[in-house]
């Protein structure tokens, strides 16, 4: 396959994400391939260095300069494919849009203060072999270090060897391809539909709204730590699109956030899981007109959750989970449902009563007209 098409693989995710790590095997990275994401950094004429493409040898520089010369609207400059300072420093003086140079050339630019960067929308790497990238990586630490705002960013390697790994701990978040794997995949991919998009991005809706809504942020905490402790950072991709695979698969039907049956069965479990109480025992009583609801002034603001309204009228004498029902959670104040004999002794307990640094106000809610 030609570079042209190549770049057509890689072209979806250049629209799509922000930073790339392009691991490309034995696919020769040309100058066309390289200088692929410039399309998608919007220049501006005019302006200083807006798209910085560093390269670890002069041959590079002379060959994708000479490519880059054929981008239309954009001046670019080489810098390391000649021996003569000077004549580059004039170059740069024309305030290129483009500059492509080798990383020790670069940074003689910047220690000179003679390439600004502040302008620089897109950053282009290709990453030389395991035996060279030590020196390599470290002048692209110190070239980043100088960047006022961090640009968009993309790395060639051949293979995503340790030293490449760590460089990538500059990039923002970067997404994973592999040309050899996208050349394989695609005629398959193509014929293929794996999966239906609209109800994966409702699935991924509801799950994100329910973190924001009704998950404890500090018990999240607990499992990301554990993930993060436990998953490598250039894996944690593919271990949240594995989970969300068998979720969606049906290999864990009670986490299912899509489908009525589904959304009954999880509001159940949660309720479990949150209270301790058995669902079915508290959804009867609810659903029979015997609760009473009552009004509790503290809400979201003091980040408080339905697990811990529930713990707080359960320690109340004479209540057990199976006296609760509903517990609604608002910004400034929640609805907690209690069979009615047990109403008046959980209000009489807990008004006045201290907690998250407030004195609670709890009583009976009032019935709107």
């Amino acid at each position: 396959m030609r570079n042209a098409g190549y770049i057509q693989l890689i072209e979806p995710f250049l629209r799509k994400h922000r930073d790339l790590v392009i691991e490309t095997g034995d696919v020769p990275v040309e100058p066309e391939l390289l200088l692929s994401p410039v399309r998608f950094a919007s220049i501006r004429p005019g302006s200083d260095c807006q798209v910085l493409v560093i390269l670890p040898e002069p041959a590079m520089v002379k060959k994708a300069w000479e490519y880059a010369a054929k981008i239309p609207r954009a001046r670019t400059v080489g810098l390391g494919a000649d021996d003569v300072y000077r004549k580059e420093a004039e170059r740069i003086t024309t305030k290129p849009e483009i500059v492509i140079g080798t990383s020790d050339r670069i940074i003689d630019f910047l220690r000179r203060d003679d390439l600004p960067l502040s302008h620089v929308k897109a950053c282009i790497v290709h990453e030389p072999d395991e035996s060279d990238a030590a020196g390599f990586n470290a002048d692209l630490r110190f070239i980043f270090s100088r960047f006022t705002t961090l640009p968009r960013s993309v790395i060639f390697s051949a293979t995503i060897h340790v030293p490449a790994q760590e460089i990538v701990s500059l990039f923002r978040r970067p997404s994973y391809i592999n040309i050899p794997d996208l050349n394989r995949k695609e005629p398959a991919m193509k014929k293929k539909n794996r999966f239906d998009h609209d109800t994966m991005k409702k699935t991924i809706r509801d799950i994100v709204r329910r973190i924001h809504e009704s998950e404890d942020p500090d018990e999240l905490n607990e499992y990301r730590r554990l993930v993060n402790k436990n998953v490598s950072f250039f894996v944690r991709g593919y271990f949240a699109a594995y989970l969300l695979k068998q979720l969606t698969s049906g290999s864990s039907p009670t986490m299912m956030p899509t489908g009525n049956a589904n959304a009954k069965a999880n509001t159940k479990a949660n309720t479990k899981a949150n209270t301790g109480a058995e669902p079915q025992q508290r959804a009867t009583s609810s659903q029979n007109g015997e609760m009473s609801s009552i009004f509790v002034g503290i809400g979201k603001n003091k980040r408080v959750f339905p697990k811990d309204l529930f713990a707080l009228f359960s320690n109340v004498d004479g209540l057990e989970g199976s006296d609760l029902g509903q517990i609604k959670i608002l910004d400034n104040y929640s609805f907690v449902e209690v069979t009615p004999e047990k109403a008046t002794t959980a209000i009489e307990s807990l008004n006045g009563t201290e907690f998250r640094g407030r004195k609670l106000n709890v009583n009976f809610a009032k019935k709107k007209d």
